[in-house]
């Protein structure tokens, strides 16, 4: 007969409990990522209807509403992520969605092309705010065994909210603006924010911050930024104009004094210890090329089926639809 103790260690184990407050946590950050999300994707429909808004602008200047955005998102992602580590994720998080607030309301009544770019560029500098502390502060709400299934909530409701961004802005401009495309972030965010207030919960890292590694700051974010920029402005000035090419090269002496300064420094502003875990290196490498194949479907398709195929925007939303219900079937 086999004793007591070997029955109780052969029954299996009771999976974790999850708190109710940090589901309610996990759908407010999760909440902070779609907006960020969306915000990327949904201004690829509306490049025609900004453009006869502005027609003094021209094509090549309305771009600027998407590549600003990918711009200071990419350029400040790690900023963020560091200033959350350091000052609070809950506060970061606060202050990057009220930047979303006055962000969204600035770019619905921007009364010029310039004025618009610049409250999208401040919108990416929010989200780069909001994005790595959204993340960051909910994972202390879960059992450390039950992190995976945070993981994949937050990833999936930004992914699918990138994803269906084109289809909801398609039908919004066939029946309003690009105003109202704008504005609607606006009181969402605002909601978010005051219900962060209450179900969120102020986490730090859990070592030692220790100095801001400000040479790691200036290298990374100008590496990133110049990078993003020739890559955006490329096809549009030709891959040899000279700013193209000193960016390209700037950015590529850079990146390695980045990746070194990371090295050495006692609190890098990238931590690239964690890319020897498998589960991060391989969680990035998807998720990079998820939005690779993703983004040029998101822009290229839209701007197709209008100038080419001569759709309506309600065509073209209901044309873009099943992507992103087939995208959350495959994911949930």
């Amino acid at each position: 007969m086999k004793s007591r103790t070997t029955i109780l260690h052969s029954a299996p184990q009771r999976a974790s409990v999850v708190p109710t407050r940090a589901w309610k946590a996990l759908a407010v950050s999760s909440a902070g990522a779609v907006l960020v999300s969306f915000n990327s994707t949904a201004t690829n429909i509306a490049f025609d209807d900004l453009t006869r808004s502005f027609p003094e602008a021209g094509q090549n200047i309305v771009s600027w509403t998407s590549s600003g955005f990918f711009l200071g998102l990419a350029g400040f992602m790690l900023v963020g992520g560091r200033l959350a580590d350091r000052t609070g994720r809950r506060r970061v998080f606060r202050l990057g969605m009220m930047g979303f607030v006055v962000s969204a309301a600035l770019s619905a009544v921007a009364p010029t092309i310039w004025i618009l770019i610049g409250a999208r560029v401040l919108q990416a500098v929010s989200g780069a705010l909001v994005l790595p502390a959204s993340l960051a502060m909910i994972l202390p709400e879960f059992p450390k065994e039950r992190h995976g299934t945070a993981v994949g909530v937050w990833a999936a409701t930004s992914t699918i909210a990138s994803a269906i961004a084109p289809t909801v802005a398609a039908v919004m401009l066939e029946f309003a603006s690009w105003t109202l495309l704008y504005f609607i972030t606006a009181p969402i965010a605002a909601i978010t924010l005051l219900a962060g207030w209450r179900l969120l919960r102020e986490s730090k890292a859990d070592s030692a911050p220790g100095r801001l590694d400000l040479l790691g700051v200036t290298e990374g974010t100008l590496a990133v930024s110049l990078l993003v920029f020739a890559v955006s402005q490329g096809p549009a000035w030709g891959w040899t104009d000279p700013i193209v090419v000193g960016s390209l090269v700037t950015a590529v002496v850079l990146m390695p004094l980045f990746v070194f300064q990371s090295r050495r420094h006692p609190a890098p502003l990238l931590n690239l210890d964690l890319f020897v875990e498998r589960p991060v290196w391989t969680a990035n490498l998807a998720n990079f090329l998820l939005h690779v194949a993703g983004m040029s479907s998101w822009l290229m398709w839209p701007l197709y089926m209008s100038r080419v195929w001569g759709w309506d925007k309600f065509t073209i939303g209901i044309a873009l639809t099943p992507g992103p219900v087939f995208s959350g079937i495959a994911t949930s």
